[in-house]
This record gives structure tokens, C-alpha cells and sequence, in this order.
């Protein structure tokens, strides 16, 4: 059996290498030598160094367009099913359009080779334009199953018309665990061992945000008040908890310039680890944290998986909407609030030892049904041929080409620049 997945891999990115990571362990271990997988992403190499499977790169208007479009259109036709997931890939808030077109490429090519689609563990939303709006429509209409991550996810494709939507945990919650003696060097590696009279906070923080119910077009960075309020509160945490703040850089380069200039105005110490290491790895390094601060989402789904407490600053609205489903909203800071950070981490501290307690359920819960998700669409009639519907094809086709007409232009212009400056 192939499969391919479509999903934002290959990024540098610890939310969607972890999603990856998890859905291909959980494959092998239900299907053994019987599958094989293949991933959709922006960056082949990193894929297969973190996660270990071939992957081919996104479509992209450039010089190696037709080059790109043969291997996706292979891609899909040797497969037995595309998957479109897990994570944030059906929303439109960065930009005219993006990123909807590019992640639902590969479903469209599974409606002309009578491919089975599924769609799975989404983010959706916000959705602003009327194209995004329709394609999901229209793509969505074709596909097999369909399930999302958290129930605000679940009303937006209801509200859009699509009726059997299941909400499933995010995959995440099955990560396999990195061996100890693993985990030990890479905390001697990183210099974390030093500390180990103090106990340890992980702070995972992102170099932008977007307030709710704010445009797609406005995305902010933080400002120098608020960085020296996160500042301040890690210092006074650090002193009322006699803890050391250990930032991870798991993203991009915004966010290591938004640690860079945190731990700076930090009067106490800290630690920064910058490398960028496979998700079971950065699960075995939370571990060792006694609590987890962080903006991005699935640092916290890591840590609560380890029944670490977690504190979460709700720099999107997805974090809020994925702590609400595991009853944790009250660990939940908005962006607004950050000079309460400090009263809301203590609070948690505080009672870290009935967190166990409280999420352990939630977590049984989620490993089970995500497993027992996979078992019945893969271990099913599922897979079986679909009938081609190439009128359909074109009416998507056609419609899902307005999509790529922004990059189209920008490169044309961009092209034209280049050659008259030669």
C-alpha cells in the first residue's frame, strides 16, 4: 500500500515534524512492510532526516515548475491514498490565498486518478477570502473522510456544509519516546546537566502573533514592552521557583531573534537550545522540565503528553481552541494579558502535582482513538479504487489555478528585475 501525505514538513518546524513523525510511526506499526510513505513538503532533505521517508517539494512558480508538477503528479498516481494532514493547512492568514492552493494540490490530482482522500487531524480557519472558501468546497466535496482537531475547526467546515465531520486528537499524542542515554548526552550536549541543583522551565516563544478576529494581512510582531514584560516575568519566576528558563528555538529564524532578545533582558540565568533536533528528542528534553511556558502548540501537546504542566500564551488562536478540548483553558494566557504571565505561571506551578491526575485521562483517550482511527480507515474497504470524475477534475483544476496566479505574477516581475539588472 503507498500513501502520501501533504502537509507543511520540512519547514524546521517542531509542530509539523512531530504530526509527520507521528503519523508515519503509527502506520508502520499497524501495516508493518505493507506500507510505504511518501511525503509532500517543503524541504526533501530535512524530511528524511528527521522523519526517515522520501518526500517531494510543494509546487512553487519558479524555473523548475514542470519539474515539480511531473513528481507530484506521479507521486499521486502511484499511491493507493493521499492524505491532506495533519495541522494548520486550511487557512488563508498569510496572504491572498495561501497556503489552501498548494496543500490540496495533491487531493486534486487524487480526483483524476480515482484516488482515495482523506483529511486529516486539520487546523481550518480563519478563512477570509471567498476562492479559499469555495475550494475547500469544492476539493473537500471529493474527499473520503474527514476529521479536524478541535471542534472551532469542526463549525467552520459545518458552516461551509460539510455534515461528517469527526473531531480526532492531534497524532502528536502518539510520538514514540526517544531512549534515555539519547536524551542524557543531548542535555550534556546543550550544557543543560549543569544546572541540575535548580529545576528547569522550557520557554518556547514565536517571533510574531495575530490577535483575534485581526485580517489575515495583519500579522505583528511583538514590541519592546512586551519582550521586557516576558522578561521580567521569567526573572521573577525564575527567583520565586529557583528554576533556570531554558529557551528552544523549534521554528524559524523570527523566533530565535524573539528568544535572543527575551533571554537578554534576562538579569537571571538561562539556557538557549538552538539546534534543531527530531520531536521524539524534544520530547525527551521536556521531560526533564518541571514546567513548560510556550506559545506554539505542540510543545505543550509534548509536555502534557509527559504530564508536564504547561502554561500556554495564546499567540493563535488554535492553542486556545486545543487547550480547551483537554479542560486546561485556565493555563491559557492571551497575548493582552502577558503582564499577568508571571501570576498564571505561579498558579500552575503551584498545583504541578495534581496536573498528572487531571490530563492522564485525556491522554488515554486520545492515544486510543487516534490508534483506532488509523486501524479503520487503512485495515478497511477503504482503499478500494474510486470511479474518475475527470469533468470534476477540470472544474477544480481550473478554479484552483487562480490560486497560483499572485506567485505567477511576482515571479514574472521578479524574473524581468533579474534580467534587466544583467
Amino acid at each position: 500500500m503507498n500513501v502520501l501525505i501533504s502537509g507543511q514538513y520540512g519547514s524546521y518546524n517542531l509542530g509539523d515534524e512531530a504530526v509527520l513523525f507521528s503519523i508515519v510511526h503509527i502506520l508502520k506499526k499497524i501495516l508493518g512492510k505493507k506500507i510505504t510513505l511518501k511525503a509532500m513538503s517543503v524541504n526533501p532533505d530535512l524530511v528524511f532526516e528527521q522523519i526517515g521517508i522520501d518526500s517531494i517539494k510543494h509546487l512553487t512558480i519558479s524555473s523548475n515548475s514542470t519539474r515539480q508538477l511531473s513528481s507530484l503528479i506521479n507521486a499521486v498516481k502511484g499511491s493507493d491514498c493521499v492524505i491532506i494532514g495533519g495541522g494548520s493547512l486550511l487557512h488563508d492568514a498569510i496572504g491572498f490565498y495561501k497556503p489552501i492552493p498548494r496543500f490540496l494540490l495533491p487531493a486534486l490530482f487524487g480526483i483524476l486518478f480515482g484516488k482515495k482522500i482523506i483529511f486529516y487531524a486539520l487546523g481550518v480557519g480563519p478563512v477570509h477570502a471567498k476562492y479559499s472558501i469555495n475550494l475547500i468546497k469544492l476539493i473537500g466535496a471529493k474527499a473520503d473522510n474527514i476529521t479536524v482537531r478541535d471542534e472551532e475547526s469542526k463549525k467552520l467546515l459545518s458552516k461551509y456544509g460539510f455534515n461528517n465531520v469527526k473531531v480526532i486528537s492531534d497524532p502528536a499524542f502518539l510520538l514514540p519516546k526517544c531512549e534515555r542515554q539519547r536524551v542524557l548526552q543531548i542535555l550534556e550536549t546543550e550544557k543543560i546537566t549543569k544546572h541540575n541543583k535548580k529545576r528547569l522551565i522550557g520557554v518556547f516563544l514565536r517571533g510574531i502573533y495575530r490577535s483575534e478576529g485581526e485580517s489575515r494581512r495583519t500579522i505583528k510582531k511583538f514590541s519592546y514592552e512586551q519582550i521586557k514584560n516576558i522578561a521580567k516575568s521569567l526573572e521573577n519566576i525564575s527567583k520565586r521557583t529557583n528554576s533556570i528558563p531554558v529557551f528552544f528555538s523549534a521554528s524559524d529564524d523570527l523566533d530565535l531573534e524573539m528568544i535572543n532578545r527575551v533571554s537578554k533582558l534576562c538579569s537571571c540565568e538561562t539556557s538557549i537550545i538552538r539546534k534543531f533536533y527530531k520531536p521524539p528528542e524534544y520530547a525527551g528534553i521536556l521531560r526533564n522540565m518541571s514546567l513548560v511556558i510556550t506559545m506554539p502548540l505542540h510543545p505543550a501537546i509534548l509536555a502534557i503528553n509527559s504530564e508536564i504542566p504547561v502554561v500556554a500564551i495564546d499567540y493563535d488562536q488554535k492553542v486556545r481552541n486545543i487547550m480547551k478540548e483537554m479542560d486546561l483553558e485556565s493555563n491559557v494566557i492571551s497575548i493582552s494579558e502577558l503582564n499577568a504571565l508571571e501570576k498564571k505561571v505561579l498558579k500552575v506551578w503551584n498545583n504541578r502535582n495534581s496536573f498528572g491526575k487531571h490530563i492522564n485521562e485525556y491522554t488515554k483517550i486520545y492515544k486510543k482513538e487516534t490508534f483506532a482511527y488509523f486501524k479503520e480507515i487503512f485495515l478497511s474497504d477503504l482503499l478500494f479504487k474510486k470511479r474518475i470524475n475527470l469533468t470534476y477534475f477540470i472544474i477544480a483544476a481550473s478554479y484552483m489555478a487562480i490560486g497560483f496566479i499572485p506567485e505567477f505574477l511576482k515571479y514574472k516581475i521578479e524574473s524581468k528585475i533579474k534580467l534587466h539588472r544583467k
